[in-house]
């Protein structure tokens, strides 16, 4: 932590979580899934997942040691 390259090793950290979990529900061919994430975003490590009632229940994207805190206070409203 601290470091110059931290930024950078946690962002290629997290995308291989995310292109992991992508290929495995490719190769599934469950569209519907993919589709419904193609609304989420990350920036370095805030997660932004627009109209994706999913999301909560494949939460299995990233290891267990990651904990993700939900910070928004309804569905129809966000914390900026």
């Amino acid at each position: 932590m601290g470091a110059n390259y931290a930024l950078l090793v946690a962002e290629l950290f997290l995308f291989c979580y995310e292109s992991e979990f992508m290929k495995k529900l490719s190769r599934s061919n469950d569209l519907n899934i993919i589709e419904r994430f193609n609304n989420t975003y990350r920036y370095l490590d805030d997660l932004c997942s627009l109209d994706n009632t999913l999301f909560q229940t494949n939460i299995a994207i990233y290891p267990k040691d990651l904990i993700l805190l939900q910070s928004n206070s309804s569905d129809n409203k966000a914390t900026f």
